[in-house]
């Protein structure tokens, strides 16, 4: 499973390195407003130092006190910790993005779900009746094939083919707008 380096959070790229099996590293997104702020409390204002690095690493790995606490949940969107402040606590998300984010991908499981159960019959189409597929295709419908056909040949009407067969009989067959002796103009 090819997984481009920078998706990853710090731990998992450890995790790889150290030739753990990728089915059981944990996949992080970016980290919602709630688990900043929770990280935030452990990191204080150490900045980009080695020290905030191997806090960060603890906090993912669970490492920390105070971790204990039943309000401390992952997100199940971003996967990263944070703390529950809710009355009850029962959130699932750790932000409105993130809970947004989750519900989006439960309705498109639910969508892709229901087409597996209950899939759309597909329309259809004057063309299922063409038999192109042998070695003499054929139509298997006289009417589908005169639709199809019309498409691309428009039939003329009465008028139209009155007026081509008078203009033949005086000027002749073909292109040419000479008048023909045989017919009784001749000049």
């Amino acid at each position: 499973m090819k997984v481009d380096q920078y998706s990853l959070s710090i731990t998992d790229r450890l995790k790889i390195e150290d030739g753990e099996n990728p089915q059981e590293v944990i996949f992080y997104g970016q980290p919602g407003e709630g688990a900043v702020e929770y990280a935030r409390q452990f990191v204080g204002d150490m900045g980009k130092t080695p020290e905030a690095r191997e806090t960060l690493i603890k906090l993912l790995n669970e490492e920390l006190p105070g971790i204990e606490d039943r309000r401390v949940k992952r997100c199940d969107y971003c996967r990263y910790l944070w703390r529950d402040d809710s009355l009850r606590n029962n959130r699932k998300s750790c932000c409105e993005d993130c809970r947004q984010a989750r519900r989006k991908l439960q309705k498109r499981k639910e969508r892709e779900r229901e087409e597996l159960i209950n899939p759309k019959p597909r329309k259809r189409t004057k063309k299922d009746d063409y038999v192109y597929w042998i070695e003499y295709p054929y139509w298997s419908n006289e009417d589908s094939m005169l639709a199809e056909a019309e498409r691309y040949e428009k039939p003329y009407g009465v008028e139209t083919l009155d007026y081509l067969d008078t203009q033949n009989q005086i000027y002749g067959e073909g292109n040419g707008k000479r008048r023909t002796s045989e017919n009784g103009y001749g000049f």
